[in-house]
């Protein structure tokens, strides 16, 4: 499955030299349901909302990069903490940086010390298993196959409007580029 990014690297050690945006990998991850396409959203858990706990917040699989951490070992590790049994031979990364964007919030406590938010870089997944996972519940409450239609929905609900518009970028991205390409 190895799919590095030459620019991968230097662009994370930028970001721990300069304790700018934390680093996070997004895992954005589709499999075809018959036609349709369709994307892998999870939801987090309140604990990491302890304000607003009822607010549901549906997002793609992300998490923290570590400095000198491949972006395959970073996507695995971080699909494997959250959906334990995902099947790693089950995934074919097609674009490994897909997508990226920056959300600047300074005062959120899970950047983890980096001064200005988080920069997002999203890998192109797809998923070619047809068995379930589970998630892991101090991370996760449930994960969900939803076609485009349904991720936007999702997104809009209980996110922060810019990290809903990034991911519905991220997703309209996807869409397009998956339209083009032979199935």
């Amino acid at each position: 499955m190895s799919a590095e990014n030459p620019l991968f690297q230097p662009l994370v050690r930028h970001f721990f030299r300069e304790n700018t945006f934390r680093p996070t990998i997004v895992g954005l991850v589709f499999r075809y349901d018959h036609t349709q396409k369709m994307y892998l959203i999870v939801h987090q858990t309140a604990r990491y909302f302890p304000a607003d706990p009822e607010r549901p917040r549906w997002q793609f699989p992300q998490g923290g990069i570590d400095l000198g951490e491949s972006l395959e070992s970073s996507l695995m590790r971080e699909l494997g903490e959250e959906l334990p049994g995902i099947c790693i031979d089950d995934l074919q990364i097609l674009e490994p940086v897909f997508h990226y964007d920056e959300i600047e919030d300074p005062t959120n406590p899970t950047n983890h010390g980096f001064r200005c938010g988080k920069a997002y870089i999203f890998s192109l997944i797809r998923h070619l298993g047809k068995r379930p996972f589970s998630v892991a519940k101090q991370e996760l409450e449930d994960y969900r196959w939803v076609n485009f239609v349904e991720a936007v929905k999702c997104f809009n609900v209980g996110l922060r409007i810019e990290k809903a518009r990034m991911l519905i970028d991220a997703l309209h991205k996807a869409e397009t580029y998956l339209d083009r390409m032979v199935v």
